[in-house]
């Protein structure tokens, strides 16, 4: 029964933990090619970011 539990609780911890590696990962991928294409500010970029986050 305790066993049962660590496993669910640690399962958890690792899938969200890939979820934001994965997360971060596309955001500055998306960050890379949005950057290049229509933004020219900084700003720009940051009140995007702010609106996904």
């Amino acid at each position: 029964m305790v066993w049962e539990i660590y496993i669910f609780v640690f399962s958890g911890l690792f899938l969200s933990i890939l979820v934001l590696i994965y997360f971060l990962v596309e955001m500055e991928s998306i960050e890379k090619s949005l950057n290049k294409e229509t933004f020219s500010t900084q700003h720009e970029l940051k009140s995007f970011k702010f609106k996904f986050l």
